[in-house]
């Protein structure tokens, strides 16, 4: 009975997905024989199958909130953490859904990616590839900052960490306005989208806001300048040079 149940609502959301095809190819084709066949064969469907305007509006809408499995993070506001979670979701469009979990007899911080499947599924390999790429950086810098015998502390940590991630995500969006003036097409602000979908079907949810810090501004400048070192086109490999999704450019230094 339970496997009759689940064929069932796989078959209406094929039924579903098929109609908002049709519907689509109604809209955007250029053929006027072809987009009213399609528009007689979506409303043909409707019709047999009793299919509500309501009902692809919301196949349309889950299709944007789907959930990663939820993955345990140090702390839900850790230095350096919600920094990478910050890259992270400009990259690749997804929602930062915090929560607590208790776990192995504790209580922990969680976080859920949510957005299209395929952004949910690289957003968990973005994330752990930054995490080791943020500490990278970062012990290059304390590195230097050691050889000219300067003060290395937790506060110019923290300060070249926030540098770091406001310099990437300042040059994700640069790239995507170059290539929208270029190309001249505006696109999606799936994020925006993805919240506000969210909102109203969990309108108990809270906003979080991060916490003002106050920086090192020299340590700053040096995360910020760092994220110009980094390779926001490279493949996921494994290489000498790098490691993929984000990683450092070595010629980018002469």
């Amino acid at each position: 009975m339970k496997r009759c149940k689940m064929n069932a609502e796989a078959q209406d959301k094929r039924i579903l997905e098929r109609i908002r095809k049709l519907l689509a190819l109604a809209g955007n084709n250029p053929n006027k024989d072809e987009r009213e066949a399609a528009m007689l064969k979506a409303q043909e469907l409707m019709d047999r199958y009793g299919v509500e305007v309501e009902s692809l509006n919301r196949l349309e809408e889950d299709e944007y909130l789907q959930e990663s499995t939820e993955r345990v993070i140090k702390r839900a506001w850790g230095d350096k953490t919600n920094l990478v979670l910050d890259v992270v979701s400009v990259v690749c469009k997804v929602m930062l859904l915090y929560g607590w979990a208790y776990r192995s007899k504790r209580d922990v911080h969680t976080i859920t990616f949510i957005g299209r499947e395929e952004n949910t599924v690289f957003a968990g390999y973005m994330f752990e590839f930054l995490e080791g790429e943020f500490d990278r950086q970062w012990k290059e810098f304390q590195a230097e900052e050691k050889r000219k015998r300067r003060v290395v502390n937790t506060k110019k940590r923290y300060s070249f960490y926030a540098g770091l991630s406001s310099g990437l995500r300042m040059k994700i969006r640069n790239a995507r306005q170059t290539t929208c003036e270029e190309t001249g097409i505006v696109p999606l602000n799936e994020v925006s989208l993805i919240f506000k979908l969210y909102k109203q079907r969990h309108s108990e949810s809270k906003n979080m806001v991060h916490q003002d810090r106050k920086f090192e501004m020299k340590a700053y400048m040096g995360g910020f300048t760092t994220a110009d070192l980094v390779s926001l086109n490279r493949p996921l490999a494994s290489t000498n040079e790098g490691r993929g999704l984000l990683s450092h450019n070595p010629l980018r230094q002469a």
